[in-house]
């Protein structure tokens, strides 16, 4: 439990310092896909709610909803996976993978 605390203790407790390392380590991975379906300033303005109610409304798709949805999808991946392992439940749904903390097993 010592040798936590004093990892943690190194970790600056100010939220800018750390929302900036997390822009400068995964920013350029996070933004080399992206998805345009050339939605408006005005609908790229709305809340999910709402777009979510207006997709429910209408056959057609509402594009920003779906531009969301792509980045939603793209930040679990990556938050969820790394450079050697595919995301962890991948394997509890499959059963193909060893996840490590589904597995009990420390990596």
């Amino acid at each position: 439990m010592k040798q936590i605390q004093k990892e943690l203790a190194k970790i600056p407790a100010n939220y800018k310092v750390l929302l900036q390392g997390q822009i400068d380590s995964h920013g350029q991975i996070y933004d080399r896909v992206s998805l345009n379906l050339n939605a408006t300033a005005e609908d790229r303005a709305k809340n999910n709610e709402t777009l979510l109610e207006e997709q429910r409304k209408y056959d057609k798709p509402v594009t920003v909803l779906w531009e969301r949805i792509f980045d939603a999808g793209r930040y679990y991946f990556f938050s969820s996976s790394s450079e050697l392992t595919p995301p962890d439940l991948l394997g509890i749904w499959t059963g193909n993978c060893n996840a490590g903390w589904g597995g009990y097993a420390f990596i």
